[in-house]
C-alpha cells in the first residue's frame, strides 16, 4: 500500500518566506557565465546564516564553479522563520536548505521542528519534525538522509541519542547512540562515513573521534583509537583533498583532577589525513602519524565560526572570542597551496554564531520566481 507524505507549505501574502533586501543581486547585472542556454539565469550564493536569534542572513556571490568569490558585496536580509531561533542545525541536501530544531528564545523552548527552504521557489516547507526536541547538536547529510547526533535536550541535559531523516519518505527513525552524550560537537561526512568529534558534556569538553559503522557508533580505529590532541568543542571542520582540518573552537584544560577546567578560544589548526596514499610524497617521519600539528594558526582566535571550502582555500567566517565576548567580524582564509592565512573581508554586524551554505539561486525576484515555477509545475 502506497504511503502519503504531508507537508505544510508556509506562505504569506504580505511577507514571503524569505525577505530579499533592496540590494539583491537581481539588480547587480550579473555577468554571463557562458554555460548553455540558461546562461546568466542562475547564480551561486554563499549564505552566512546567523544562529543567535536575529534571523539575519547575509550572502556573497561566487563564481559559477564555486571556487572563488565573484563579488565582495555583502547582501543582507532577514528570514522571518529564524527569528528568536538559536543553536539550530543547518544542512544542505540537493540544493535544499534544512533548518532543524534549536531553542526558541521567545518561548524558552527546545524545538523538534524541521524546515526546508527551496531557493528555487523561495518557499519554506515544514516537514516531519524530529523525534526529540534538541539544540546544539551535530548534523550532516548523505545519500538522501540527514543524520542528527547528540545535543542539548529540553531539560538542559546532554543526550547521546541519534536519529536519521529520510527525505524521500519524510520520516525519522532511530540511528543508534553516541558512545557518550555530546553537545556542540562536530559532525561530518567523508566518503559516506559519518564522524563525530569533540563536544561538550558535564563541565568540560572532550577529545573523542567516533564513526558510525554497521548502525553503531564506535571509536575511530578501535584497536588503535585516534583522539583529538586536546579536549575541545564549538570548532569547525573542513574537508579538502582527503584531509580533515580542525579549526579554532574552545579548548578546556584541567590542571588537577579536583579543579574546574579552564576554557580558552583557539587560534590553532590541525589536520588529519584520511588516506595513506596521500602520504606517498611525504617523508618517512610524516608516515608515522596521519596528524599534522604544524599548520600555522589563524589570525584571529574564534569559536562557533562558519567554514566553507572554495577551490584550494578554506574560508573561516564569523565566530566569537570567549575572552572578549565579542564577535570576530574579520573573515580569513587558509590557502592550502601556500600554507598561509590571509584576512579576506569584514562584517559590520554580529556574526558570532553562523553557518555557511552554498545554494544555487535563480536570478529572478522571489515573488516572480514563485509564479514562474508554479506555471512550470502546471505545464509538467
Amino acid at each position: 500500500m502506497a504511503g502519503f507524505v504531508t507537508q505544510q507549505v508556509i506562505v504569506s501574502s504580505t511577507s514571503p518566506g524569505v525577505s530579499e533586501s533592496s540590494n539583491s543581486s537581481y539588480d547587480d547585472n550579473p555577468t554571463v557565465d557562458g554555460q548553455g542556454s540558461d546562461t546568466g539565469r542562475i547564480e551561486q550564493r554563499l549564505y552566512i546564516i546567523n544562529r543567535t536569534g536575529t534571523g539575519e542572513v547575509h550572502y556573497l556571490l561566487l563564481t559559477p564553479d564555486r571556487t572563488r568569490m565573484k563579488s565582495y558585496k555583502i547582501h543582507s536580509t532577514v528570514w522571518e522563520r529564524l527569528l528568536n531561533l538559536t543553536h539550530f542545525g543547518v544542512v544542505v541536501l540537493k540544493n535544499n536548505l534544512y533548518v532543524l530544531g534549536g531553542f526558541d528564545k521567545s518561548k524558552a523552548k527546545h524545538l523538534r521542528t524541521v524546515l526546508k527552504y527551496d531557493p528555487v521557489t523561495g518557499l519554506w516547507t515544514e516537514v516531519c519534525p524530529m523525534m526529540l526536541a534538541r539544540a546544539k547538536f551535530g548534523v550532516c547529510a548523505t545519500d538522501d538522509k540527514i543524520y542528527v547526533s547528540g545535543g542539548e535536550k529540553g531539560d538542559g541535559r546532554v543526550t547521546a541519542r541519534c536519529e536519521v531523516y529520510d527525505v524521500t519518505t519524510d520520516t525519522w527513525s532511530k540511528a543508534g547512540m553516541l558512545v557518550d552524550g555530546r553537545a556542540n560537537h562536530a559532525a561530518v561526512v567523508y566518503n559516506n562515513e559519518l564522524m563525530c568529534a569533540g563536544g561538550y558534556n558535564g563541565d568540560r569538553s572532550h577529545n573523542n573521534i567516533w564513526v558510525f559503522e554497521h548502525h553503531k557508533w564506535c571509536q575511530l580505529d578501535e584497536d588503535y583509537p585516534h583522539h583529538l590532541p586536546c579536549s575541545m568543542d564549538r570548532f569547525a571542520v573542513a574537508i579538502l583533498d582527503n584531509v580533515l582540518y580542525f579549526i579554532g573552537g574552545v579548548q578546556s584544560k584541567v590542571t588537577y583532577p579536583s579543579e574546574k577546567p579552564s576554557f580558552t578560544t583557539r587560534r590553532k589548526v590541525f589536520s588529519f589525513c584520511t588516506r595513506v596514499s596521500a602520504f606517498l610524497e611525504s617523508t618517512v617521519k610524516d608516515l608515522v602519524t596521519p596528524w599534522n600539528f604544524k599548520l600555522p594558526p589563524m589570525i584571529y582566535a574564534r569559536h562557533s565560526a562558519g567554514v566553507v571550502v572554495l577551490g584550494k582555500r578554506i574560508h573561516v567566517i564569523g565566530g566569537q572570542s570567549l575572552e572578549t565576548g565579542q564577535s570576530v567580524n574579520a573573515s580569513e582564509f587558509f590557502d592550502s597551496e601556500t600554507g598561509e592565512w590571509e584576512e579576506d573581508f569584514r562584517f559590520r554586524k554580529d556574526v558570532s554564531n553562523v553557518f555557511c551554505a552554498i545554494l544555487e539561486v535563480p536570478i529572478i525576484p522571489v515573488e516572480e520566481r514563485r509564479d514562474v515555477y508554479r506555471l512550470k509545475w502546471v505545464l509538467w
